[in-house]
């Protein structure tokens, strides 16, 4: 089996010595998000294999590819506990901001829960560009980033709770992006294979209807579809309409490597 410390290591630019303890995490956080895409890809290149720690280190760690949710943030779960830090791994049902209701795809959206002395953090690498770029206390406090304000209220009492986030600039505009209940653990590969299926193939699902890339940058964001390549810096967008099949061609902005993976 490929070495996932190693290898994640390596595909973000963390350096291979440097120990992972808990007061890290926001750092790494922050480089994952400007090195992994948020992607569909997979989804129309005649079907994803099922998922596996191999499937997921081959395809994001030596391919230098990105992936959506049940791939990225599983990946990191593994990784955090390669590193001696308990994690596990959760379904939670995104909140779609345009019907104020929550998506008919329920339990498809999967986030990581991390554990230090006694407190819970909700970690996220795979909500594309609405990510928190740092842990979210389960206390409720609120974690402030580039990317906006974020918090966990528990509007249902203890058990169901719901990530929130309020961008720069909206005052006391809270908004719901997904809910969870912490019991709802995903066990295994397999369950994270059956999300992939739902994803991949309900006619309900956002993301298997043309692909998608997403990365955020230092500067802002930069985001690929069939019809544009769009990118944000420092408040100021740019709009590229693409011809038929250029596509490919600027599929390689979305790849960030620091150095090569070891043998």
């Amino acid at each position: 089996m490929p070495d996932i410390n190693a290898l994640f290591r390596a595909r973000i630019g963390w350096d291979a010595q440097r120990p992972l303890a808990f007061e890290d995490i926001d750092d790494l956080l922050r480089e994952t998000a400007l090195c992994l895409p948020f992607e569909n890809l997979s989804l129309f290149q005649g079907g994803p294999e099922p998922i596996s720690e191999r499937s997921l280190l081959e395809k994001v760690a030596l391919r230098d590819e990105g992936g959506l949710c049940y791939e990225l943030n599983p990946l990191l779960y593994l990784f955090l506990r390669r590193n001696g830090l308990e994690a596990s791994l959760i379904r939670a049902t995104i909140f779609d901001e345009g019907s104020q209701d929550w998506l008919p795809l329920g339990g498809t959206h999967v986030a990581v829960l991390l554990w230090h002395q006694a407190q819970g953090y909700l970690l996220d690498c795979g909500y594309g560009l609405k990510q928190p770029l740092r842990m979210v206390p389960l206390c409720g406090e609120v974690a402030r980033s580039a990317n906006g304000d974020y918090r966990v209220a528990w509007p249902a009492g203890a058990g169901f709770a719901q990530l929130e986030r309020r961008l720069a600039g909206e005052g006391e505009d809270w908004r719901i992006a997904y809910g969870f209940d912490l019991d709802d653990e995903i066990a295994d590969c397999g369950a994270l294979s059956e999300i992939q299926r739902r994803i991949a193939e309900d006619p309900r699902s956002p993301f298997n209807k043309s692909r998608l890339m997403a990365l955020l940058t230092a500067e802002g964001s930069r985001v690929l579809t069939e019809d544009a390549l769009t990118e944000t810096r420092n408040g100021r967008q740019c709009r590229l309409t693409l011809a038929p099949g250029e596509f490919e061609t600027f599929r390689r902005l979305f790849t960030r490597r620091f150095s090569e993976p070891p043998a």
